[in-house]
């Protein structure tokens, strides 16, 4: 999936500099990308939660919490993340995060792991206690391996001198069975563990307990004019779309990319955890990136692009234990 957006991103870099080199000829034909993404629709129904909630940000005021359920999606059904390739598929109405279609390398099977994360009392924890008690839960999927259902929705705005180039979403959807190696399938990508939050990363969570399950919301500090996306302070949850990868990419089509940077505005992890066990039964990890960057080609020296990327990735996960 990430490796599919770095294509779509230089697909479209190449029709931009290629129209702006000649002037242009409408609003019609060159930035129409449609034909470079295919459709794709997704609805979501924000989750309600309990009215006895467990509050902690840095003011001591009551944070928001919210949950997330995906909805109706088509798109395409694939393994681990990294691998996702996009393209056609079945519609999948009021899908339930477990698609039909397993996929992904399996790994060694390992006993999933029993200890409970600290910190999971009645009593309302500090925001430090909550961010602990994610860390410990989240952690725990990689080293436990569930079945893990998951489903992407990437949507993008690509803007150039101020004007928008709205590029359709895409889905990507896939199981991971028991037992499987979930390092590149579950954040962070790549790594052998999923978080290392600490409580200064954090602008509220909130931690909600009814039959026996804890929701918990975090919702991210802002981070503005990141140059290195993956080492930053999101890097240490989300599974980041590093614009210096795409940087490289657009090279190899004759595209030079400077002054990249990364806005991280808005973004959030819901996720419910069984308070008996500590084990994690699902997630909603939303990423907000605003990035930009200085767009130049190789044969247009005298022509140089400011470019915009407005981001968003949703991914819903289910863990089966």
């Amino acid at each position: 999936m990430y490796r599919r957006a770095l294509v779509i991103l230089t697909a479209v870099c190449l029709i931009a500099v290629f129209c702006a080199g000649c002037g242009g000829k409408g609003a019609d034909d060159p930035f129409n990308t449609s034909a470079l993404t295919g459709e794709s629709n997704v609805t979501g129904a924000e989750a309600v939660l309990p009215s006895e909630m467990q509050n902690a940000d840095e003011s001591g005021a009551a944070g928001q919490a919210g949950g997330a359920a995906g909805g109706s999606a088509s798109g395409t059904a694939t393994g681990p993340l990294e691998n996702g390739s996009g393209g056609a598929g079945a519609s999948h109405a009021g899908d339930s995060l477990h698609p039909t279609k397993p996929a992904g390398s399996g790994g060694s099977a390992t006993q999933p792991i029993t200890t409970k994360p600290s910190g999971g009392s009645s009593t309302q924890p500090s925001k430090a206690e909550i961010i602990s008690y994610f860390n410990t839960a989240a952690n725990k999927v990689k080293t436990g391996r569930p079945q893990l259902g998951y489903r992407m929705a990437l949507s993008m705005n690509f803007s150039i001198y101020g004007r928008g180039v709205p590029m359709e979403e895409e889905t990507t959807e896939g199981t991971i069975p028991k037992g499987g190696d979930l390092n590149s399938a579950f954040p962070v990508s790549g790594k052998t563990w999923a978080s290392r939050l600490s409580p200064s990363a954090v602008k509220s969570a909130t931690r909600t307990l009814q039959d026996g399950k804890y929701t918990i919301q975090i919702v991210m500090e802002d981070e503005n004019k990141v140059a290195d996306a993956t080492g930053s302070v999101h890097g240490q949850a989300f599974t980041v779309l590093d614009l210096n990868e795409f940087k490289d990419a657009a090279q190899e089509k004759g595209i030079d990319i400077q002054n990249v940077t990364n806005s991280f505005r808005g973004s959030t992890i819901t996720c419910v955890v069984d308070a008996k066990t500590g084990n994690m039964l699902s997630a909603t990890y939303i990423l907000k990136d605003q990035g930009s960057a200085t767009m130049q080609a190789n044969d247009i020296k005298l022509l140089t692009l400011p470019v915009e990327i407005d981001l968003t990735m949703r991914t819903d996960y289910t863990m089966v234990w």
